[in-house]
This record gives C-alpha cells, sequence and structure tokens, in this order.
C-alpha cells in the first residue's frame, strides 16, 4: 500500500470535478492505494499561481505520499514547460504520477516519454481551441455583433433581425469549438440562450 494524494481541476466555476474524484477513488480502492490528501481547484491549467497545485508541491517535498494521481494530463497542466517542470521534481523527490485515463505512469522510462508527449498534445489542444475561439468572435463581429458591455443608456434591440442574426452568430461560435460560457460573455446573452 503506498499513500496516494490525488490531485483535480477544472478551468471554471461552473464545471466540478466530481467524476474525476470518483474514478481516482475507485482505482485507488482497487490498486490498494491510501488517500492521504486530496487537492481540488477551478482553475485554468495554463495559470502559473494555482494554489491547490502549489499545496501538493509543498506536500510532495516534505515526502507526505509516494503517488500523485490525477484524472488525465490536461488536468495536470496545459504548459509543457510547467508539466515538464513538476514531473522532473515528482522524479527527483521519488515520486509517481498517475494518469487514470491513459493509464500510464513515471515509474518506467517508457510512462516518462509518454507523458511528455501527453503534456505537448495538451498544450496544442489549449493553443486549437484558443484560435477557434478567435475565428468565432471574428465571425460575429464580422456580422455585427457588439462585443463587451453596452454603452450607457443603451436598449437591447428587440428587433425580431437582431435576435436572428444573434442566433446565427452563437451557431458560428459552437461549430468553431468555442465553450458555452466564452459564446455567452462573448455576445451579452444568457447562458441558457445558448444551450437552447
Amino acid at each position: 500500500m503506498s499513500r496516494l494524494a490525488i490531485y483535480t481541476r477544472v478551468s471554471t466555476k461552473h464545471q466540478n470535478t466530481e467524476g474525476q474524484i470518483k474514478e481516482l477513488h475507485e482505482w485507488a480502492a482497487r490498486a490498494g492505494h491510501e488517500i492521504v490528501a486530496e487537492y481540488d481547484e477551478k482553475i485554468s491549467g495554463t495559470s502559473t499561481d494555482r494554489p491547490q497545485f502549489n499545496a501538493m508541491m509543498k506536500a510532495a517535498n516534505r515526502h507526505e505520499f509516494e503517488i500523485v494521481a490525477v484524472w488525465a494530463m490536461d488536468r495536470f497542466g496545459r504548459s509543457v514547460a510547467g508539466v515538464s517542470k513538476a514531473m522532473m521534481e515528482l522524479d527527483a523527490l521519488g515520486i509517481v504520477l498517475y494518469l487514470s485515463k491513459q493509464g500510464v505512469d513515471t515509474s518506467t522510462p517508457v510512462g516518462k516519454m509518454f507523458m511528455n508527449f501527453l503534456a505537448t498534445f495538451a498544450e496544442f489542444e489549449q493553443d486549437l481551441r484558443k484560435q477557434r475561439q478567435a475565428v468565432g468572435i471574428a465571425t460575429a463581429k464580422f456580422h455585427g455583433t457588439m462585443f463587451g458591455k453596452p454603452p450607457a443608456g443603451h436598449l437591447k434591440d428587440p428587433d425580431r433581425e437582431a435576435n436572428i442574426r444573434i442566433n446565427k452568430d452563437i451557431k458560428a461560435m459552437l461549430k468553431n469549438g468555442i465553450g458555452i460560457n466564452a459564446i455567452s460573455r462573448a455576445l451579452s446573452v444568457g447562458q441558457r440562450r445558448v444551450i437552447r
């Protein structure tokens, strides 16, 4: 039995980590590991200041556990440099990093190589998402959509044509892979409207 720390993360307040936590607990029980710490946060994986992640790394330096279990590499981080640095630090401390979704760990050279590949892919995926979002916003602007907070005294246009145009922009942005929250903020519409 090894002492295990679980790290879970989502990017926004509207998401939750329940599925990650459940899967990691089930894996730990099957593998016979003792969960001694859980670190859960809602923050972007590209952020350099993740309080729970930092607390986990400090605990690792105090040798409070032998394994760190994460649901997937993109939950551990989305920056190749940041992920590689953390992996090297854990390795130097003799702590194994385990990814449940991919079923790999850093206890072997092949596992380490595969994790570096996954970190590169996670960063690449994040860059693609940003590009799709930029294209969607540019498309919406081209169609005359206003962004940001309306100016003082501005009345929302009840005109049917304006609503049709906004709906088209929502569809275009969804098609480009932009998330519901981002569309809601960009077009100043409710999330329920985007979902509908």
